[in-house]
């Protein structure tokens, strides 16, 4: 709970208008917000969550948020966790937790807003944001053992900060891209933090070594709503 709350005044810190709900006391992973929903320029997305004990948390983000919110819900199951954003594109992590359906299910949602690619992940990674995460514009994050065959042409473009077994088992990929040039990132991962420094991102180090012993990291713990830049 206090490095919870922390994460929280960083972010208020930083300029991010910070909506809490109030907590299920039978939600135990509610916490993990951005597994229930994903927002695509406009529109927030309710998706199915696959462990059973999970279930109530998409009716309870809504209530929470208020009775005139406006959502698309998917009747697939389809987690947060396996949807990044990048200019004109969409990837979905093809994971154990997401559909395969679910990437025509957007692509249709879509039209021709967004580009839907698919990035087909290893068992052992649980969804796509803990698999490699994007930045800054042509710079990412990724852990190549959880990705199973090629990327899309246009993450093969990326210049990416290969991350290690070690790191990826406390979740150094789940970094929360406040604006381009400026991240949240567990204070544990120093060289990641002074590799990206390099490249001209900026890195806000924050405690998480409690939080992410049950899965997940800071992006995970977040949920944008609206964005002053949508592509990110």
């Amino acid at each position: 709970m206090a490095q919870h709350r922390a994460i929280i005044d960083v972010l208020s810190a930083s300029g991010v208008d910070v909506v809490q709900i109030n907590p299920s006391p039978n939600l135990p992973y509610q916490f993990n917000v951005r597994d229930t929903a994903f927002v695509i320029d406009d529109e927030l997305f309710l998706g199915k969550l696959t462990p059973t004990v999970r279930w109530g948390e998409p009716e309870a983000l809504v209530s929470g948020l208020g009775v005139d919110t406006q959502y698309q819900k998917v009747d697939l199951r389809l987690e947060g966790g396996d949807i990044m954003l990048a200019p004109h594109r969409i990837f979905v992590g093809r994971s154990e937790r997401t559909d395969p359906q679910a990437s025509d299910f957007l692509a249709t949602k879509l039209g021709k807003r967004r580009l839907v690619e698919i990035v087909t992940l290893e068992k052992h990674a649980l969804h796509l944001d803990i698999a490699l995460n994007l930045i800054a514009p042509g710079l990412g994050l990724i852990h190549r053992n959880s990705i199973s065959g090629d990327l899309p042409q246009a993450l093969r473009e990326i210049e990416w900060i290969d991350i290690n077994d070690s790191e990826f088992e406390q979740q150094a990929t789940n970094v929360l891209v406040i604006k381009p040039g400026l991240v949240i990132i567990d204070e544990r991962h120093r060289r990641i933090l002074e590799t990206l420094s390099r490249k001209g991102v900026a890195g806000i180090a924050v405690r998480m070594d409690e939080i992410t012993k049950v899965g997940g990291g800071v992006r995970c713990m977040t949920l944008p709503l609206s964005r002053s830049d949508s592509d990110y």
